[in-house]
């Protein structure tokens, strides 16, 4: 479990959805209003795994969990 450390976890998981809306694209059920929303939400969810990420490198620590802070 030493390589499952958070910005891999972000970045399989967001492959793996990606993934799964071309292998199984559910568009139809969801109107546009909804699918801009999820949009905005999952930007922002990068955007603060990346500012979290530069806060960590500017701090000096450890992204790394199961590094030595």
């Amino acid at each position: 479990m030493r390589w499952l450390i958070p910005p891999r976890l972000l970045i399989g998981l967001g492959a793996l959805m990606i993934a799964a809306n071309w292998l199984f694209p559910i568009r139809h059920l969801i109107g546009p209003p909804w699918t801009l929303g999820g949009i905005a939400l999952m930007a922002l969810g990068f955007a603060m795994a990346l500012a979290i990420a530069r806060r960590f490198k500017r701090v000096d620590t450890e992204i790394n969990t199961f590094k030595t802070p």
